[in-house]
């Protein structure tokens, strides 16, 4: 079943109740009788924090399976507990604002009451697929500074791109005061109209001050949760969205790389040999950098001198920052 055992629900109220809506064999919810939260609790000894999940579904369905319990295990497995929202959807002409409604009264839980559900707040983060990302940014747009989650995640968001009536302003844009880390995850050959809406949020939410990040996979379309078969690059996204969600509290401002899918290996086996060299390069002079330095030949460049090349291809300079001790 989509609802492993370890599942328990909650009202928005914050009380204890049962699943009030009920998935067919494929994990998705396609009649809504009350909006609820299902809570989901890490097992490791090192619990970060709590990500707030909007499943998506275009505000007709709701896909709980793939954007829900499978996400929800796969974040436990990253030191996160997960609230999954099952909000208004297929409800008319006011779907959307029912939903957001729901989406406000879940997060004002979390922040205000987390005893309530008993979960781990050392961050807040919050997490949409597709509609419930457009739900997300909806939600996170008209949020005090002191109010926003630390990460918001937003795995291919839709309906970015449209725009409020009678204006060319796209209608959901970034808080004026960003404190949030942005994380925009989305496939090249997803649908080019929100692809470009994602962008023009990213951009408006760097202008704004904040941090941005957008990983843009080749393949995996629409709607690729977390799908146990997935194949080609976009397998990789979950693994990418746990080096992001690991490397947040670091020195410095802005991402370790824009190109993480192929980054990742890359700044780990360096950082293995590193570790292997540590003794040998004693008293040596470090050169840090990236593919620059990384393919310099210093011992040519230097003959009398003993040096250390620290250098890792597509490095920034956050990433330096966070391994300057070491």
């Amino acid at each position: 079943t989509p609802a492993n055992a370890a599942t328990q629900w909650f009202s928005l109220n914050g009380k204890p109740t049962q699943p009030a809506n009920t998935p067919d064999a494929k994990g998705i919810l396609r009649t809504f009788n009350a909006p609820v939260l299902g809570v989901t609790r890490s097992t490791l000894a090192d619990v970060h924090g709590t990500i707030l999940l909007f499943p998506g579904g275009a505000y007709h369905i709701l896909d709980i399976l793939n954007e829900g319990a499978r996400t929800a295990k796969t974040l436990n497995s990253f030191g996160y507990d997960v609230i999954m929202l099952e909000y208004h959807f297929n409800a008319g002409p006011t779907t959307r604002d029912l939903a957001l409604q729901d989406a406000q009264t879940a997060w004002q839980l979390l922040k205000q009451h987390p005893d309530a559900l008993n979960i781990h707040t050392g961050r807040l983060d919050m997490m949409g697929y597709s509609a419930g990302g457009h739900l997300a940014a909806r939600l996170i747009q008209n949020l005090p500074p002191d109010q926003q989650p630390n990460d918001l995640i937003l795995a291919y968001p839709a309906y970015l791109n449209e725009r409020a009536r009678n204006s060319d302003t796209p209608a959901v844009q970034p808080p004026a005061h960003p404190k949030s880390r942005l994380l925009a995850i989305m496939a090249a050959n997803d649908r080019p109209g929100w692809l470009q809406g994602c962008q023009d949020y990213v951009n408006a939410f760097s202008k704004a001050g904040g941090v941005a990040i957008f990983i843009k996979f080749k393949t995996g379309g629409h709607g690729f949760g977390m799908n146990p078969n997935l194949t080609g690059d976009i397998a990789q996204w979950p693994s990418v969205l746990n080096y992001l969600l690991q490397n947040g509290d670091k020195p410095g401002v802005g991402p370790f790389n824009t190109y993480l899918p192929w980054f990742v290996p890359n700044v780990k086996g360096r950082m293995a040999t590193f570790a292997k060299d540590k003794q040998k390069d004693q008293h040596a002079i470090v050169f840090l950098g990236d593919s620059i330095t990384r393919k310099w030949n210093l011992d040519a460049a230097f003959p009398t001198l003993k040096v250390a090349n620290r250098g890792i291809s597509g490095d920034t300079t956050r990433g330096l920052f966070c391994r300057l001790q070491d």
